[in-house]
C-alpha cells in the first residue's frame, strides 16, 4: 500500500482543521466525507478538489467533542474495514461461481 501524503492546516482549536491529502481525488474524499458525516461527533465536513490538474483533495473536518485528527483517524479505520469487508465479500462470490462471472 502507498503511503498517503497529507498537510494539516490546523486553526487555533484542535478540533478543526483542513487535511491536504496529495495525489488523491474526489474518490477518497466523498468515501471519507460520507464516513465522517455519519460521525455524532463531526459538526462539519466538506471537501473539495480545486482543480482538475492540480492532484491534491482538501478535507475540512469540524469536530463537536473530539480533536480533528482524531476523528479523521476514526474514519479512514473505518474505510479500511469497509474495504477488507468488501475483498472478503468479492472473493467470496467469485469462489460461489467457479465461471468467475457475478
Amino acid at each position: 500500500m502507498e503511503e498517503i501524503q497529507l498537510e494539516i492546516v490546523q486553526d487555533d482549536d484542535p478540533r478543526n482543521a483542513t487535511f491536504i491529502f496529495m495525489n488523491e481525488d474526489h474518490t477518497l474524499g466523498n468515501s471519507l466525507r460520507s464516513i465522517l458525516a455519519n460521525d455524532p461527533d463531526v459538526a462539519f465536513v466538506g471537501y473539495s478538489v480545486p482543480h482538475p490538474f492540480e492532484t491534491k483533495m482538501h478535507l475540512r473536518v469540524q469536530s463537536s467533542l473530539k480533536p480533528a485528527r482524531t476523528v479523521l483517524l476514526t474514519a479512514v479505520q473505518k474505510l479500511q474495514e469497509q474495504f477488507v469487508e468488501m475483498r472478503a465479500k468479492y472473493i467470496s462470490a467469485l469462489q460461489v461461481n467457479t465461471s468467475g462471472k457475478i
